[in-house]
């Protein structure tokens, strides 16, 4: 610390013609005599010889505080080909950069999503407690990554310090999953179309896992009005590397103003998906309610309360989505319970969404399965029953 100390020349409070005497500073004011000075800083106020206050400034101390500077490295974290049963640690380096010292109060991992049992967490070494890192030093993290089903996982570490450019630090944490691992839309929504015009979606089915993709079948069904087209080189079985897509086009040729709905269903070896469908919608001059299918819960612990939030959207380009009742037709022999209900009636405009929660608690170590029914001015799709499922996890 560098203390600077600036002599001002007028004196306040003491009249240096009547008292040619110099006047030494108190023992408590520091440990050097400063001859020739008659006031000394304290505070806000000036203290004469004399002990009286003055306005001006004889004494200032100026304080040059040096900061700590955090820097993460990597930026960001990736796990690739991790299996259920396996584990992997990932490393971050925090270093201060800065001249001071660098404290850190806190580390967390959040993982988005997680299932009962975290996958993603603090791996070792961790820290404990608050840290100080010296000026160019540096401290290792670790990150565990523990996958207990075939999905993608995403989440991300948060760390807190009193970097003053920068007090809390979020890290990106990603997985590419070791399974095949189809992405595709859930839904295809063609609003309006005349009758006798023709519309056209590209579709794209990706494959973000590790393994190969196997695309055996592609199939429609429903309105006459839909239909599927393919290019001529694309052919099935198709076999997707990671990162691959396989297009193909869906067609919309209605003959009126009225709804149309249709589905597309694509068998595949994704261990989540094997048949997996594609909602198609066409003229919504009705109310239309969506949902994103069954909720399981996966693998929970027992006795212990795990929550899913369910969104009901209204899939209608033109017309308001009433839902009038939401109840489970099948607790699940009181294993499943309904919360944070919206008010019914409930009104949800056009492409908005309304949420409410489902709560699974597992009592024994069989699974368990239940269902929930929304009842809404959908013509087409009321009641909209919705399977729960659940079960235990190994231990």
């Amino acid at each position: 610390m560098l203390m600077v100390l600036t002599l001002v020349g007028a004196v306040v409070g003491c009249n240096a013609s009547e008292d040619p005497t110099p006047v030494q500073p108190a023992a408590d004011a520091g440990t050097d005599t400063l001859a020739g000075v008659d006031a000394v800083h304290v505070g806000a106020d000036v203290v004469d010889a004399g002990g009286e206050l003055g306005q001006d400034v004889a004494l200032e101390a100026d304080v040059a505080v040096l900061a700590g500077r955090l820097e993460v490295h990597p930026g960001s974290l990736s796990f690739e080909g991790v299996r259920i049963g396996q584990h992997k640690e990932k490393t971050l380096t925090l270093r201060n950069t800065g001249d001071g010292p660098l404290r850190i109060d806190a580390a967390s991992v959040t993982q988005l999503y997680a299932p009962a049992t975290a996958e993603l967490g603090p791996g070792s070494p961790w820290l404990s407690g608050v840290v100080v890192l010296e000026p160019h030093t540096f401290r290792d993290i670790t990150v565990r990554y523990e996958p207990s089903d075939h999905r993608t996982d995403q989440g991300f570490v948060s760390i807190q310090s009193n970097d003053s450019e920068r007090q809390q630090l979020s890290i990106r944490i990603e997985t590419i999953n070791a399974y095949p691992d189809m992405q595709v839309p859930n839904w295809v929504q063609f609003g309006s179309v005349a009758p006798g015009s023709i519309e056209r979606e590209s579709l794209l089915i990706y494959n973000r896992g590790q393994e190969p993709l196997t695309i055996s079948a592609i199939a429609y069904a429903g309105a006459g009005k839909f239909s599927l087209e393919f290019a001529p080189t694309r052919t099935l079985p198709a076999l997707l590397e990671r990162n691959g897509f396989f297009p193909f086009e869906i067609v919309y040729a209605p003959d009126s103003t009225a709804p149309d709905r249709g589905a597309v269903t694509i068998t595949s070896n994704d261990p989540d998906d094997a048949e997996f469908e594609i909602l198609l919608l066409g003229n919504g001059a009705t109310p239309c309610i969506l949902s994103a299918g069954d909720v399981d819960f996966g693998d929970v612990a027992l006795e212990t309360a795990t929550v899913k939030a369910v969104a009901l959207l209204n899939c209608s380009e033109s017309q308001r989505l009433t839902i009038s009742g939401i109840e489970l037709t099948d607790d699940g022999a009181g294993t499943f319970a309904l919360q944070a209900l919206p008010t019914l009636p409930r009104n949800v405009e056009t492409r908005q969404t309304a949420l409410f929660e489902v709560v699974a608690t597992l009592a024994s170590e069989q699974e368990v399965v239940g269902t929930v029914r929304v009842t809404s001015n959908d013509p087409d799709s009321s009641p909209l029953d919705m399977r729960l499922r659940v079960r235990a996890a190994q231990r």
